[in-house]
């Protein structure tokens, strides 16, 4: 049972894993567009919308 077992945990991590990516990547692609519009509006030009 203990090998069924690690094979379950480990096809849960891989998941996990592949969650926790798409949530980063998210996050970096906010990040970006923040970055983008700090420095549009710091050049003097008005917020997107």
């Amino acid at each position: 049972m203990r090998g069924s077992h690690d094979v379950l945990l480990g096809d849960l991590f891989r998941h996990y894993a592949k969650f926790l990516d798409g949530v980063r990547a998210q996050a970096n692609r906010l990040n970006e567009k923040s970055m983008e519009e700090w420095d549009r509006v710091s050049r003097g030009q008005a917020p997107e919308r």
